[in-house]
C-alpha cells in the first residue's frame, strides 16, 4: 500500500519525460522529450550536453525548444523575410555527447 501512496506522488509530480538518441551519424547522443506546463501545455524539448562548458558555474546541458517537422516551412519565410531564428536547429548542434548519461 505503501508502494502505492509513493507511485502517486510521482505521478502527480511529473512533468514531462525524455528518450535518448542517436544522432544520424552516431557521433552523439542527445535527449528529446516533452514538459507540460499549465500556461503553455504539452512543449517539446531537445537537450544537448554544453560543450562550451569552462566554468563550474556553467550548466552541463542545454535545453531547447524542438522544432516541429512543419516549422521548416517558417523558418525559411523566416529567413526569406530577413526575421531572425530564436531557436537553433538541433540536427545542425556539434555538441559533444559526454555527460549525457
Amino acid at each position: 500500500m505503501n508502494d502505492n501512496k509513493n507511485e502517486n506522488n510521482w505521478t502527480r509530480r511529473e512533468v514531462g519525460a525524455l528518450w535518448t538518441k542517436l544522432s544520424k551519424d552516431k557521433s552523439q547522443k542527445y535527449m528529446t522529450g516533452h514538459i507540460q506546463t499549465s500556461l503553455e501545455g504539452k512543449i517539446d524539448i531537445v537537450i544537448f550536453s554544453n560543450k562550451e562548458k569552462k566554468t563550474d558555474k556553467a550548466p552541463d546541458f542545454r535545453i531547447y525548444l524542438s522544432e516541429k517537422k512543419n516549422d521548416s516551412v517558417a523558418s525559411s519565410a523566416n529567413v526569406k523575410s530577413g526575421a531572425s531564428q530564436s531557436r537553433p536547429k538541433p540536427q545542425e548542434e556539434s555538441l559533444e555527447d559526454e555527460g549525457v548519461l
